[in-house]
């Protein structure tokens, strides 16, 4: 049996930025939302 890298009730989200600093700029808010709402950083690439 092999573990879940993560618990299945755990919130988590990956934003990925294409593109120009205002891009960038978004990818920021967009990950403080969701941190806000409970959401953490993925570990890792998909």
């Amino acid at each position: 049996m092999t573990s879940a890298p993560h618990r299945l009730d755990e919130r988590t989200y990956q934003v990925r930025t294409f593109g120009c600093q205002m891009n960038v700029h978004d990818s920021e808010r967009i990950s403080g939302l969701l941190e806000d709402a409970g959401y953490a950083p993925a570990a890792g690439p998909p």
